[in-house]
């Protein structure tokens, strides 16, 4: 579902009407299926988070994480708050942001630095799962772009809605494995999922500006390798 970037909170060019996203939601519910919604401004958010909240007064059974929201793209804190509040997945795209800064920045005009607020949600203790949807895919490079917020043309994309490196790393790791209900998944400890990257030196010891640039000697899947550096 998405709405007309020139007006957030418009839903002048929404993909489904309300009663279109009541139908799925109610459908997702009654059959257990996960149902995941892209967003973009405050009226289609607000539109998920209303009709999530419409179903469960009216006895629809949705677990946490079963409905969320992909991009979230000018998400305000009242819309945070409540996606946290009825357990509403989010997951986020750095990417999307370095790559069609201007893109953005000539439909939304100063709107475009807060289009993507990764600060002001940590802030607010909602958690969220880091994705790509565009090239560079690496989720490094995600993380970096994170932690910058800067453009491909190193252009400022709100400083102050910057992640620390450790958030942004969790993004990738632990949030995605919380985004999909998975506690096995994102963690290093006994039991968990045995996927995992390792790295020469710790990306934490690097400035973020220099993590797309660095290479895993060994990456390993099901504890499997899959690849390893020269």
């Amino acid at each position: 579902m998405a709405t007309a970037a020139e007006e957030p909170g418009s839903d002048s060019n929404a993909r489904y009407t309300p009663e279109q996203l009541r139908t799925v939601l109610r459908l997702a519910a009654d059959r257990g299926w996960p149902a995941c919604v892209h967003a973009m401004g405050g009226g289609a958010i607000a539109a998920v988070t209303r009709t999530v909240r419409e179903l469960r007064a009216a006895g629809a059974s949705l677990a946490p994480g079963q409905v969320s929201i992909a991009h979230a793209f000018l998400i305000d804190d009242a819309e945070v708050d409540d996606c946290s509040e009825l357990g509403i997945g989010l997951s986020v795209q750095p990417p999307l942001a370095y790559t069609y800064a201007r893109e953005m920045r000539a439909v939304w005009g100063e709107l475009a630095d807060r289009a993507v607020p990764f600060g002001a949600m940590a802030r607010r203790g909602a958690r969220f799962a880091g994705g790509s949807d565009t090239h560079p895919c690496d989720p490094l490079t995600g993380a970096a772009i994170a932690v910058t917020r800067r453009a491909w043309d190193g252009s400022d994309l709100g400083a102050d809605e910057a992640l620390t490196p450790w958030q942004a790393l969790s993004l990738y790791t632990r949030e995605a494995g919380h985004y999909i209900g998975r506690s096995d998944v994102g963690t290093l400890r006994p039991g968990a999922v045995a996927d995992f990257a390792v790295w020469p030196e710790n990306p934490l010891a690097r400035d973020a500006t220099e993590w797309p640039s660095l290479r895993p000697t060994l990456v390993a899947v099901d504890g499997r390798p899959v690849w390893r550096g020269d």
